[in-house]
Order: structure tokens, then sequence, then C-alpha cells
């Protein structure tokens, strides 16, 4: 009775080699796997066949491996703490991801997709990131990469009652990065300080904008690549305003 028991047990224990058998296999986070299960996953490589838990065959298999990791393996690897004959079995052909930080012109197009992923059935479809908000989200110096990015979406969508992602949805951490702020008052249009942009409430909206795409010019030392970046617009775009403005 017990061997029938067991029997049943072990013919409904598939593993994912063999699911993923005659396709791909996605292995995350790989760098945080424990030396003992290395040595398998070495042999399931290396022999391209596998051993059910608690079966007592050796089962065939033809997978295609995806191994990611935000690890320094070739590090790991030295300290010991990963199989150098593993990593040299992996590293077929590799694809290094810059951080997000290195590649802000993707910072819109993923938070809008997250945008779009995490929306509530009953709100009101988001069609857009303000201006401001870009400014705050490329601002942001993104220990978490692309997975924090995602959270801090999702966590503002359910703030979101209209049709733009605004810097109040954001989390509080943010806005210590937000250094461009425009200030509307009836004085003159001289700069406070390095940080905020006084402007007369008669400016049109064309003039405001001057002011602050000259105010980020100056606080960036006259960086047209970054201000660019900064203000969320390509740089041909910026160079044909600057050349509006003389």
């Amino acid at each position: 009775m017990r061997r029938a028991r067991f029997t049943s047990a072990e013919a409904l224990h598939i593993g994912r080699f063999e699911r993923a058998d005659k396709g791909t296999l996605f292995l995350d986070e790989i760098g945080e796997m424990p030396l003992s299960m290395q040595s398998k996953l070495l042999h399931a490589v290396e022999e391209s066949e596998i051993e059910r838990v608690g079966g007592e065959k050796l089962i065939p298999i033809d997978v295609r491996i995806i191994a990611a990791t935000n690890k320094d393996l070739e590090q790991a690897v030295r300290d010991g703490r990963f199989r150098e004959d593993l990593y040299y079995r992996l590293d077929v052909a590799s694809i290094s991801l810059p951080t997000l930080t290195a590649r802000r012109e993707d910072i819109e197009t993923l938070a809008l997709h997250f945008l779009v992923k995490h929306l509530r059935p009953e709100a009101s479809e988001i069609l857009q990131v303000a201006p401001r908000t870009l400014v705050l989200l490329k601002s942001y110096p993104w220990p978490g990469n692309v997975r924090e990015l995602e959270n801090v979406v999702e966590t503002a969508s359910h703030l979101v009652k209209g049709q733009i992602l605004l810097p109040e949805h954001l989390p509080e951490k943010f806005h210590p990065y937000h250094n461009h702020r425009l200030h509307i008052s009836e004085g003159p249009a001289t700069p406070e300080n390095a940080q905020s942009v006084t402007v007369p409430i008669d400016m049109t909206l064309e003039e405001v904008e001057e002011t602050f795409i000259r105010k980020v010019l100056a606080s960036l030392d006259g960086n047209r690549t970054q201000a660019a970046k900064t203000l969320g617009i390509g740089r041909s775009t910026l160079q044909r305003k600057l050349k509006g403005y003389n």
C-alpha cells in the first residue's frame, strides 16, 4: 500500500527540466544557487539527462538554458562560490544588460508599459506620464533597476484617478531628487537659487518652457545630452528649441 502511494506521487513529480524538454528553461538569479545544486545542474547540462526525485532511471532531455544574474560570476568563481566548470558550460553567449541609470531613455517606455500592466480594471486608461513625473523618475538612482521601477509604478497606479501619472502619485523617496521646481509668482524672472525658477505670472507657456530649459541647462553646466535626458526629450528636439531661442 505504501509502495502504491509513493509510485503515484513519483509519477506526478515532473520537474522543470523535464517539462522544458525540447524547449527553453530560464534560470533566474543563477548566482544565488547553492554549490550542492550547481553540481546537479552541471550534470544535467553536460550529460543531457536528469533523474526524478525518488526515481531510479535517467531521463534524456533536450533543453536550451538561459541563465540570468546580477552577480559577478567570474568573481564568484574566484571566491569559490560558483563552480568554474558550470560557469564555462553556461557562458556560451553572454549579454550584459546596462543598469537602468545607464539607459534612462528607456524609463518612460518602461513606466508606461508597467502602468498598462498594473492598471486596475475599474480605473481610467492612463495615457501618459507627466513631464514633472518623468524628471523625478529619471533623476532617481534606481538601485533596484527595472524591478524597482515596476514596483514603484504598480504602487502609483493605485493612486492615479485620471489619465496622467503625477509627481504626487510617487513615493516620498522620489521628491528629494526633483531638482527643478517651477515657482509661479508676480515678481521678476530671476532665479531664487540653483534649484528653482521664478517666472512672471503673465508669461506665455512658450516663455515658461524656455526659462525652464535654460535653467536645466545651467544646472548641468550646459551638457545638452544630459539636459535632454532630464527633460525627457530627444537631443535633436532640444537642439531645435535652443535654435529657436537664439
